[in-house]
């Protein structure tokens, strides 16, 4: 026969309370002691008599102690006592598991201590008006639901640390607990009271619990918020509470005011929020776009495949029927297509079933239901697509997968030929690589667009690996690309898109480690635009793109025989690409003056060129021609002009041993000047090239002991730079910056004789440029970084403009 628990503890406190009585007053008798002796037996000796003769024989009372707390702990625990005293001091709700974290949880968990909070400011407000903020009083309930991997958990777990620090028993419910009607009738509410319950529909009884609670919250006058967690927007049975409180649960339910069921629907995070918590994850950017702004995607990173692949089964185990199975498994595979398009052989699935298969129902004709009766929507993201149907392909017959594939490149020829593809380019496990395989040995023969589509994909693939610096995978791409491409060897549009995936292999490759790649892919590229596809101009950006990666690459490498002899042949080849082939491209003729300017700065700081200053000339004038006769009128070709002077004067301005090297740098200023003030008049980027090769310039001269009326050239230098900053670019604060390091370098330099008053002007210029940008924090920046390199300076010459002394 059972007995109560606290009859148990009513006795145990009895026997507890004689005993401690027994032991302190009366002592031990022999008897007592030979009844002890029995447990102390089990004790070391030299235990066993400090027990008896020492702890119990000299200090009875302390001996008792124990037995006293056993005694208050189990009349405590008596239900009659502890119902009274649970009037006055009622416990935590044991319904509620209140520990939001969790040590021992997965460490991308929702669980897990300090996790990432980010981008979900709107969704937390509007929680904070549901429970706390707008409207504190009353007793609600409420939906959050969203896609898997949204953050939903996550989201509410930290609604209910809000609440919890302002005094509310939150939590999450306790499934552990009895939470029976008959029990959770008679709990005590001792505060305001907020639930959330995850996964709400696998919560058996789910209605009944939460009609409970808000009957009970109502007879304790406490305010409650019930927030059921899911997937899926959960339908609200007809009868939901008892006859009795029909009326009120009525409009629990379905408040006329907010004409629908009330909740929240939990989207993406948008781009930024994506990218700040994928790079805290320590992310690539193909791996922050593989999780579509879903958080648990990106706290998963790269192992996120495993929880998909687990996701994916599961759902398929939810399905009740084998048609429901193969709608999932169909839908996966060809992507989103039209409702009326469903095949016979699916079409009886109700809109009912297809919305729970996909999203979710939403009552009230929403926005889910209205979408699977137009379209049929994929699963999504694109990993959890292809689990739920290769754990759908590992139990079938190969009948049935040919009969699958033929349905979905019926549908949608082209999303079914990439997915497949996509397939047989993963690394799965068994069984499902073996399902991959079986699928994709029904696909039909990929057509010119099927396999441009495919070809495109796999292109932006292969760079976004590149740009992650993931070659090995690059390379593996690029296989794929040149295979497929191989079947189409006449047609320009695939020939063209393999160019570029060529181009952008050359980008990406080290030209060290991968010199005979680069130089197999510029083979093949030179055949494709020179010999098989002479007039085609995409193959010939493509080419011209190449070049000029491969000529900046080589003139930054070291140790590469006859470096420079490459480096010009590819301008070589640029220059008849732009000059002859294709006059009128303003694109290719881009490209060769980016070589160009690349070139002027790599051989400008080259010590071993033979002639590097007449091969600077030579480029120079390529360059002049290029933006003064051919293109005068295309400011990005300007530009690379201007870089490439700038670069020039730079160079040479360091170099020594060079003769007429200032009259030289002059003659790049004033052509400078020219594509600034005259010809491009307005173009800040060309402006900040002229007012960098100024500044240089001061500095330059300044520190030059051989310059003829070298002050009066870093005077006109500084006018002219006042005149960028303060007529023509007032508004630029990079043009600025530029303006204020000449004056530091002039200042530094100028000698205390002031020749032509230069200090004062530079003193001058100085205190209205920082009264100017005092709130830009890069120039107020460079300007603390100098102050103390130039205190000594300023005590000498006449004090520190800013007021104040140095330190002021």
């Amino acid at each position: 026969m059972r007995i109560a628990s606290w009859k148990l503890w009513s006795i145990a406190a009895a026997l507890a309370l004689l005993i401690s009585l027994w032991v302190a007053y009366a002592g031990l008798s022999d008897v007592a002691q030979n009844y002890l002796a029995v447990p102390l037996a089990f004790l070391p000796e030299h235990l066993q008599s400090w027990i008896k003769d020492t702890l119990i024989q000299r200090y009875p009372g302390p001996a008792s102690f124990p037995f006293l707390l056993l005694a208050i702990r189990g009349f405590v625990n008596i239900g009659a006592v502890r119902s009274r005293l649970a009037l006055f001091w009622p416990e935590p709700p044991v319904f509620l598991e209140r520990q939001l974290e969790r040590e021992n949880s997965d460490p991308v968990g929702a669980y897990y201590p300090n996790q990432s909070f980010i981008g979900r400011t709107d969704d937390i407000e509007k929680l904070r008006a549901f429970g706390s903020g707008t409207n504190p009083v009353g007793h609600k309930w409420t939906t959050l639901s969203g896609r898997m991997s949204q953050g939903k958990t996550r989201l509410a777990l930290e609604w209910l640390k809000q609440l919890q620090s302002e005094g509310w028993d939150a939590g999450v419910l306790n499934r552990n607990a009895d939470l029976r009607p008959a029990k959770l009738s008679k709990m005590r509410l001792r505060k305001p009271v907020a639930i959330v319950i995850d996964e709400a529909h696998d919560q058996a009884e789910l209605w009944t619990i939460i009609a409970t609670l808000l009957r009970r919250a109502i007879a304790c006058k406490r305010p409650i918020r019930i927030l059921l967690v899911d997937q899926s927007i959960l339908s609200v049975p007809a009868a939901f509470g008892d006859k009795e409180d029909a009326r009120r649960n009525r409009k629990l339910v379905t408040d006329k005011a907010e004409k629908a069921q009330p909740g929240f629907r939990i989207l993406c995070l948008d781009e930024d929020a994506a990218q700040e918590l994928g790079k805290a994850c320590g992310l690539s950017p193909q791996e922050i776009r593989d999780a579509e702004g879903r958080p648990g995607l990106l706290c998963l990173g790269k192992d996120a495949r495993d929880e998909l692949l687990r996701r994916a089964a599961d759902r398929l185990d939810k399905t009740q029927s084998q048609e429901e199975k193969r709608l999932l498994a169909l839908a996966a595979l060809a992507g989103p297509f039209p409702a009326k398009s469903l095949p016979k052989d699916l079409s009886e699935i109700g809109l009912l079933t297809r919305a729970r298969l996909f999203e979710g129902e939403v009552l009230n004709e929403g926005e889910i239901r209205i979408n699977v009766r137009d379209t049929i929507p994929s699963l999504r993201p694109k990993p959890f697509a292809q689990g739920v149907l290769l754990h759908w392909a590992a139990g079938q017959q190969d009948e049935v997968l040919e009969a699958l594939v033929e349905q979905a490149v019926e549908l949608q020829p082209i999303r079914t030929g990439r997915a497949l593809s996509r397939l047989l380019r993963q690394d799965w496990p068994e069984p499902l690589g073996d399902a991959a395989k079986r699928l994709a040995k029904f696909r039909p023969a990929a057509s010119r667009e099927s396999a441009l589509a495919e070809l495109s994909d796999l292109w932006n693939t292969q760079h976004e690996l590149g740009e992650s610096e993931d070659i090995e995978a690059m390379e593996d791409i690029h296989g794929e690309i040149a295979d497929l491409a191989q079947q189409w060897p006449n047609d320009d549009a695939i020939v063209g898109v393999y160019a570029y995936a060529l181009a952008c292999r050359i980008l990406h490759l080290n030209f060290g480690a991968g010199q005979a790649l680069i130089l197999q892919a510029m083979t093949n590229l030179k055949s494709m635009s020179e010999e098989r596809f002479p007039h085609d101009a995409a193959i010939a950006h493509a080419y011209a793109d190449a070049l000029f990666s491969a000529a900046r690459d080589i003139g930054k490498a070291v140790d590469v025989p006859d470096k420079w002899a490459h480096v010009q042949t590819y301008l070589k080849t640029l220059d008849e690409l732009s000059t002859t082939r294709f006059t009128n491209d303003a694109a290719i003729a881009l490209e060769y003056a980016n070589a160009l300017n690349n070139t002027v700065h790599d051989i400008g700081r080259a010590v071993d060129v033979p002639d590097r200053w007449a091969r600077v000339q030579e480029y120079l004038k390529t360059l002049d021609q290029l933006s003064t006769t051919r293109f005068a009128n295309d400011s990005a070709i300007a530009l690379a002009y201007a870089k490439a002077l700038f670069n020039a004067a730079n160079d040479l301005g360091e170099a020594v041993d060079v003769p007429d090297k200032w009259v030289r740098v002059q003659a790049y200023l004033e052509t400078l000047d020219e594509l600034s003030t005259t010809r491009f008049t307005n173009d800040a980027a060309i402006a900040l090239e002229y007012a960098n090769a100024l500044n240089n310039t001061v500095h330059d001269i300044g520190r030059a002991v051989d310059v003829p009326d070298k002050w009066a050239r870093v005077q006109a230098c500084l006018k002219t730079l006042d005149e960028l900053s303060t007529a023509r670019f007032a508004d630029d604060p990079k043009v600025a910056f530029e303006y204020a390091k000449a004056l530091f370098n002039a200042t530094i330099q100028v000698p205390q004789s002031n020749p032509l008053g230069l200090f004062d002007r530079v003193r001058q210029d100085l205190a209205g440029l920082s009264r100017k940008w005092a709130l830009n924090l890069e120039i107020q920046a460079f300007i603390n970084e100098q102050t103390p390199a130039m205190s000594a300076l300023s005590q000498q010459q006449a004090g520190w403009p800013y007021g104040g002394g140095p330190d002021g």
